[in-house]
């Protein structure tokens, strides 16, 4: 296969990762800042560090979520494998960046599942769908259900000591930004790894390592270049955050992120957050914006059947614009 074929997706899911900085990266960071217990610089900085930590720890020694990707990739040929993985990533940069212009924290890492799953499914690949995309959906059901429930289990059983408080969310925002990368970064690895199936003499480009650690640059690019508006939703949008329901969300996320994380189970670290989130100021018996957590959920549950009906009718496109690359 030509260079041109294998540079043209890679840049694509480079796009996808920086995209993924300015929507959903910002959610690891979102209570720090808003509380002022670091500047907005300072914590990208250490949320693409951490980022990169927890892909690359997650991706050697467990990889799982890794596999999920793989498997929903499970096509026949290199053209139809090809151009599942450039329809679902093209799907991922357009949700992406509507999600961005709406202020809404989005997952482009389910967007990316979602939408894969619809390609495979026009390209032929029907085997086990019903039971992929009803895991998907029990996935994230239950990580919203986990991080709210134990938002308020923990904001009625604990007390932040003030002169702790931003030394403690500066410890936790370094937590949910390696947990982000265990999540989000392992998919993206995933998606840039299968890749190296096609290469003949690209191989190094595809390792492991080096997809690390662009996705982790790319990641902190895209949080520097506009992740406060999403910062804004979560940390004002939802609920008015103080240090203690700011520390509560951040337990509860850190708690359900490594959780799902251990057992390989594709989850929104973004839906996390925001539920952990409301979670906290219900816990604490703050005004809860009733609109923009409705209108939360309502992206949430769409992002699966928009993205998979994207990336299928992406993939009846490319089925005759791009030629058989077999």
């Amino acid at each position: 296969m030509g260079s041109f074929f294998l540079i043209l997706p890679m840049l694509l899911g480079l796009v996808v990762v920086l995209v993924n900085g300015f929507t959903d990266a910002p959610n690891a960071i979102a209570t720090a800042v808003t509380v002022k217990a670091l500047s907005l610089k300072n914590a990208c900085l250490l949320c693409g560090l951490f980022n990169f930590l927890g892909a690359f720890v997650f991706s050697t020694l467990s990889g799982h979520i890794i596999d999920t990707v793989f498997s929903i990739i499970n096509l026949n040929s290199r053209s139809e494998s090809y151009t599942c993985i450039v329809c679902g990533l093209l799907t991922t940069i357009a949700f992406g960046i509507v999600a961005w212009i709406f202020k809404m924290p989005s997952s482009e890492s389910h967007a990316l599942l979602c939408s894969l799953l619809g390609a495979s499914f026009f390209l032929g690949s029907r085997a086990n769908l019903f039971v992929k995309g009803a895991y998907l959906i029990l996935c994230m059901a239950f990580s919203c259900a986990l991080s709210y429930f134990l938002s308020i289990l923990i904001g009625k059983s604990f007390v932040v000591k003030h002169k702790s408080s931003k030394r403690v969310l500066k410890i936790n925002l370094c937590l949910t930004s390696f947990l982000h990368g265990a999540q989000d970064g392992q998919k993206f690895v995933g998606a840039l790894m299968f890749l190296g199936k096609f290469a003949d003499t690209y191989s190094s480009i595809f390792s492991k390592t080096t997809i690390c650690l662009l996705v982790s640059l790319f990641m902190m690019l895209g949080s520097l270049l506009g992740g406060k508006r999403i910062i804004d939703t979560l940390g004002g949008g939802a609920t008015n955050l103080n240090y203690q329901s700011a520390i509560t969300s951040d337990f509860s996320s850190i708690s359900s992120m490594l959780f799902c994380s251990l057992f390989g189970l594709p989850v929104s670290t973004g839906n996390i957050r925001i539920f952990s989130i409301i979670g906290g100021g219900v816990s604490l018996k703050q005004p809860i914006n009733k609109k923009t957590a409705g209108y939360v959920l309502l992206v949430s549950i769409l992002t699966l059947p928009i993205c998979f009906l994207v990336g299928y009718f992406l993939a009846y496109l490319f089925n005759f614009a791009i030629l058989p690359l077999n």
